[in-house]
């Protein structure tokens, strides 16, 4: 301080702004005083011994990630006020940080009980702390989920301890524990403006981040990969030994409530995982919804329930009475492209598209190097016509209801709540309603009639009937937790792609196992191999690119003091 005073005396001397000074050395000790009693009070007031009458303070805080890892801190000089105001300073400028870093969930921690108690009922407007009880309740108000709580001072020695001792009035660019003994001089902050400190721990709690939702990319890739070529080989298996894949059979056109009901009939398995990943993994900040939110749940997963029930019904009865089935199938990712970009905004560049022209690609040859027990006949003209407006209504079907999960993972879905266990229970209550829906559908068209037969007719034994159907529904359920799980890590479009991509290693595996296709059409199943691993590479490297850029807009964002 002397020094910055000398050399502001000494400039006014030059450029004569000099006002008359009667004792400067007076002065610097004065000012010197004035330091040392805002930290004492300071001091007091967070030791819990603060002085009734307002005296001179500061206030602190620091904010830490979910890890607790140091993210930013800061500290100013308030000036003369009471014990409590110092608090409301404290927790106002905490809260402003944490906004301008567009935290969705924050715990506010404050040491001063009554301070907790204002924040939490508020106060009237003529009581002297109602100006920055409204400053708080601002931010406090905004969309965003703010819990506050009383810490006791033994708890909160990270605000009250050397930190602040050292840079109440000041600022540094290196976490408390990382700061030299050369570094411990305050420097003098000003206009009581919170300065902010940073540290390399943010980076390396960024790098985990990152590294797990790779691996959760890559994870719910497999079980989208995983389940379809299950389903693919169960199904085509059931049709066997069912009789559905000779022409002349009526059983062809049969059982489709049937299938629908079993591609959503496996929901008590991820309820159990649902209430396993909660026992092992809840935290406390996943609380229970408002009433509004509670409404918008409801209204998402009824409409995902419905289209999930809409779209089985609809492939299944595309699957027995169209020969164009696959074909219709494949335009699934056109309209996935334009729903997203209607509804989720998706933006698109270069990777994104030849990707999707790539899983186009593959799923085309795909479709041409293999066939399946479920392909129709062709003299059906009337019931192919039908069949064909059902894929086509399915396959729109299928594309919405990757988009409203996309949204409702945007807008609906509280982001206090884990990822997984939000996967999990979006997965869970669809499937649980689509499956009502199809056991109503089911009864009502008499079909429950023809599963007695079939149980009877299977021609590898009964106990393998329900061998099948049981695998054949777990099977499906894996693919669609795959493919939510990339929605909503992702987006509605790379789970559709990820899903195209994995039809030639479907094809492939339909061939060696049952051999419907000769084996010429070598070519078109090593052409569509190579262009869904292209493809898939692809939008990887998009989303790679994607995340690397946040990452730099958030160390340049964390790194500004």
């Amino acid at each position: 301080m002397a020094l910055w005073w000398g050399w502001k005396w000494r400039c006014g001397n030059v450029f004569g702004g000099n006002g008359r000074c009667r004792d400067r050395v007076k002065f610097l000790k004065d000012l010197a005083k004035e330091v040392l009693d805002s930290y004492v009070g300071l001091r007091d007031a967070q030791s819990g011994t603060a002085r009734e009458y307002p005296g001179k303070a500061a206030a602190g805080g620091v904010i830490r990630d979910e890890s607790g890892s140091w993210i930013v801190g800061f500290a100013l000089h308030i000036g003369i006020c009471s014990a409590p105001m110092a608090e409301l300073w404290g927790a106002y400028y905490a809260l402003y940080l944490a906004w301008e870093r567009r935290a969705p969930h924050v715990e506010l921690e404050i040491d001063l009980e009554m301070v907790v108690g204002i924040l939490k009922t508020g106060i009237s407007d003529s009581h002297p702390l109602s100006y920055m009880v409204r400053l708080c309740h601002g931010f406090i108000s905004r969309d965003w989920n703010v819990f506050i709580s009383h810490v006791h001072k033994e708890g909160n020695r990270l605000g009250d301890g050397s930190f602040f001792r050292r840079n109440f009035m000041g600022f540094h660019t290196k976490s408390p524990d990382r700061v030299t003994h050369e570094e411990e001089e305050a420097n003098i902050g000003v206009d009581n403006q919170p300065r902010e400190t940073t540290s390399t721990s943010l980076n390396r709690s960024q790098i985990i981040k990152t590294r797990n939702w790779w691996i959760c990319i890559f994870v719910c890739s497999c079980l989208v990969v995983a389940g379809r070529v299950l389903s693919t080989l169960l199904l085509n298996f059931y049709f066997i030994q069912t009789g559905r894949d000779v022409c002349d059979d009526p059983k062809q056109f049969k059982g489709t409530w049937l299938q629908s009901m079993v591609q959503n009939a496996a929901f008590p398995f991820t309820a159990f995982l649902l209430l396993l990943w909660r026992s092992s993994f809840s935290t406390h900040s996943e609380t229970s919804s408002s009433s509004s939110s509670f409404g918008k749940l409801f209204l998402l997963y009824i409409s995902l329930g419905v289209l999930f029930a809409a779209y089985s019904q609809l492939y299944a009865i595309g699957r027995t009475h169209c020969v164009f089935f696959f074909w219709i199938f494949t335009s699934q990712l056109i309209f996935t492209s334009i729903f997203t970009t209607i509804i989720n905004k998706q933006k698109f560049n270069r990777w994104i598209i030849l990707s999707m022209v790539l899983s186009g690609a593959a799923t085309g040859l795909g479709i041409t190097s293999s066939g399946g027990a479920y392909i129709p006949c062709e003299n059906e003209g009337s019931k192919m016509s039908n069949g064909a407006w059902c894929a086509f209504f399915g396959t729109v079907a299928f594309s919405l209801s990757l988009c409203i999960m996309q949204l409702g993972f945007q807008k609906v879905i509280p982001t206090t709540q884990s990822r997984v266990s939000a996967v999990i229970l979006m997965q869970t209550n669809a499937s649980m309603i689509a499956t009502l829906i199809c056991l109503v559908g089911l009864f009502v068209s008499g079909e429950f009639k023809d599963i007695k037969e079939d149980f009877e007719t299977f021609k590898k034994g009964k106990p393998l009937y329900v061998l099948s159907l049981i695998g054949l529904s777990l099977a499906w359920q894996v693919m669609s937790l795959g493919l939510v799980g990339l929605v909503c890590l992702a987006s509605s479009l790379f789970s559709n792609v990820v899903s195209f991509c994995s039809t030639p290693l479907v094809n492939i595996l339909l061939v060696l196992a049952f051999r419907f296709t000769d084996a010429d059409v070598k070519f078109f199943k090593e052409g569509a191999l190579v262009a869904g691993i292209l493809g898939f590479a692809s939008y990887v490297y998009s989303l790679y690119k994607s995340t690397k850029k946040k990452e730099i807009a958030s160390q340049s964002q964390t790194t500004r003091v």
